[in-house]
């Protein structure tokens, strides 16, 4: 099957995010550090190359026993905020995907890599990008932007200035060549041609969005109004005077504490994400419709036999989202209607004596599966209170569903209220309040010295440019964009200025992290991942399953960024990928695992490398 670019890194994406998450699934609840690194594949490449060589870490080794057990308990809260979530992936398993797609080129990607280093072997810094916005002037540029309908226009320029500066930086040591540059630099126009280039790219790139938004004078009103009314001197006060990370403790006391054993603000945000409270509404409009008895029985059954452990598995809710209206097949309606009925027929254990149910034998599986879970005891002589047997098979099928909707949001409600108590959990709290503080120290040294409070007015002044270009310029377009471009430009300036002050005043932290960005990506730059191989066993059929699902996760995709654009609300979930999942995950798996060396006791890699500063690390931190 041959593949667009485009459709190539899709599919890379989705198999490394399926990969990651079939790893955490693995792991188990309660997993330790020595399961994570000998258990696991790309986890443990993260953890090896991305948490044990994080300078944060290494000056602060303290905090590794913190995140030990942070990472002792991520596999259970992945597990209960899937199920909270009703999603497929867990909520910061996409960002471990994001991470490792820098890596793992396909085929292409690598002879794209090939071909940029080739033609750029004779180039430096002082080269001019092809097609650069060299000297200075880039309106005729964005006209060309407007035609993008991402409304986002990058040059090629900027992204082969980019390559250069990359090239140039790991030829002459890394970061400490970027921050000479910028140290010597004290303005934009003093930079070398490939830096200037791209700064300059990428502010211009800017002008297509505001071009649009400010075309809309109900927005302009909106920009005029905040900057009119929002206390600017009082924040630049603020922000000049005190070094907010600095109060970073205090806030997170604030957010986790719970008064009165209430929920926490941080729980109260997480109600929000997970909708608690709309699931809520939706369980009492379907109350209203079926009688207290069967309410109660249901809510009864929910409260003593349902348990929202994940790692149970004893229901799956197969409505889907249970919480989403929608026309059920009739297949789905025979099969709710006779969940439904086993639920109002259950009985707590010891109140009826259990009885043998003739037509189990012929029942599908999944009946057989669910019965011994739901049913403590069969019908028996019913106490008064309970939905009678013959009251019960007589309920019409309409009159099953409404029941079995009633399960289903009694089920979400326990699994969100569950996964929210999870958020509140003393062990997990304690490991917040100490670890994010460490964390957020480096961040503390870089605002001391950025001049935060200038960069937030040139902000202020950058909406108040663009305001009145709109109002000035009138029907006007070429002084609108004129006027436009030169408010990017001061805003970049601005910008760089904000970068400089961080550079020129580093003491090597700024400088260790980003050197230890640039490992990383060149770590997991040596991997390979040959979708083609991947591909070719599959059937036609296979194939087309296959692409099917890879244009659906693509269209969902633009439909998120398209909502991202227009500032609107975006709620659907990413589209299930089963056939790719079940026909590609497998090799994909047994291919990660040949490329990747394994982390064994030793300290070295399957490979026969030599690995002993991550084994003598990891070693070091077990003992902690």
């Amino acid at each position: 099957m041959d593949l667009s670019a485009e459709q190539e890194y899709c599919l890379k994406s989705c198999l490394l995010g399926l990969a990651v998450e079939s790893e955490i699934s693995a792991l188990g609840a309660n997993s330790t550090e020595q399961q994570l690194l000998e258990n696991t594949v790309l986890l443990s490449l993260l953890y090896r190359d991305l948490v044990l060589r994080c300078p944060l870490f290494i000056k602060k080794p303290g905090a590794l026993p913190e995140l030990q057990r942070l990472l002792a308990q991520y596999a259970k809260l992945n597990a209960f905020s899937k199920k909270a979530m009703h999603s497929d992936s867990g909520y910061f398993n996409g960002f471990l995907a994001g991470l490792l797609s820098v890596g793992f080129l396909t085929p292409r990607e690598r002879r794209c890599s090939e071909e940029a280093d080739r033609r750029l072997a004779s180039t430096s810094i002082e080269t001019v990008p092809d097609g650069s916005a060299e000297p200075t002037d880039t309106v005729a540029n964005s006209a060309e932007a407007d035609d993008n309908e991402d409304g986002l226009h990058v040059s090629s320029a900027v992204k082969e200035g980019l390559q250069i500066i990359v090239r140039d930086m790991v030829k002459h040591g890394g970061a400490e060549r970027l921050f000479e540059i910028v140290r010597n630099a004290s303005a934009i126009d003093l930079l070398p041609a490939a830096y200037r280039a791209v700064m300059h790219g990428l502010t211009d790139s800017m002008l297509p969005r505001i071009q649009q938004e400010m075309a809309d004078p109900k927005k302009v009103s909106r920009a005029s109004t905040f900057y009119t009314l929002c206390p600017r001197r009082a924040i630049y006060g603020l922000l000049n005077m005190s070094n907010p990370l600095k109060r970073v403790s205090g806030l997170l006391n604030l957010f986790l504490a719970r008064p009165f054993g209430a929920r926490s603000l941080l729980q109260r945000m997480f109600e929000s994400i997970v909708e608690l409270p709309k699931t809520e509404n939706q369980i009492y409009d379907v109350k209203q419709g079926l009688p207290p008895t069967y309410v109660s029985h249901v809510e009864r059954w929910v409260s003593e036999a349902y348990d929202p452990d994940p790692s149970r598995g004893d229901y799956e809710d197969d409505e889907g989202d249970a919480e989403a209206t929608r026309e059920l097949t009739a297949a789905e309606r025979e099969k709710y209607a006779e969940l439904a009925r086993k639920v109002l027929l259950w009985r707590p254990a010891g109140e009826a004596a259990a009885a043998p149910v003739a037509e189990e034998a012929a029942d599908p599986g999944w009946v057989v599966s669910l019965t011994n879970y739901y049913l403590s005891g069969w019908i028996g002589a019913a106490p008064a209170d309970y939905p009678s047997e013959d009251e019960v098979m007589s309920l019409s099928q309409d009159e099953l569903c409404a029941v079995h909707r009633l399960i289903s949001l009694e089920m979400r409600l326990k699994d969100k209220t569950k996964f929210v108590e999870i958020v509140g959990d003393e062990q997990l709290v304690s490991l917040m309040k100490s670890g994010i503080p460490i964390l957020c120290e480096p961040f503390v040294e870089i605002y001391e010295h950025s001049g935060m409070a200038d960069m937030v007015m040139a902000l202020f002044e950058f909406i108040n440019s663009i305001v009145q270009v709109s109002k000035q310029a009138g029907d006007d377009a070429d002084e609108r964009r004129r006027g436009f471009h030169d408010a990017c430009r001061g805003l970049g300036e601005a910008l760089y200025q904000f970068n400089r002050n961080v550079v020129v005043n580093d003491t090597s932290t700024l400088k260790d992290l980003i050197d230890w960005g640039f490992n990383f990506c060149e770590k997991v730059g040596e991997f390979s991942l040959d979708l083609d191989e991947l591909l070719r066993p599959l059937s036609g059929s296979n194939l087309a399953a296959v692409k099917s699902e890879l244009d659906q996760v693509r269209a969902w995709r633009k439909r998120c960024d398209q909502a991202s654009r227009d500032d609107a609300e975006f709620n659907e979930q990413q589209p299930a990928t089963p056939a790719i999942a079940q026909l590609l995950l497998p090799p994909t798996l047994a291919m990660v695992r040949r490329v990747v060396p394994r982390y064994v006791a030793d300290g070295t890699g399957n490979d026969g490398s030599d690995d002993d500063d991550v084994g003598r690390l990891a070693s070091e931190f077990a003992m902690m």
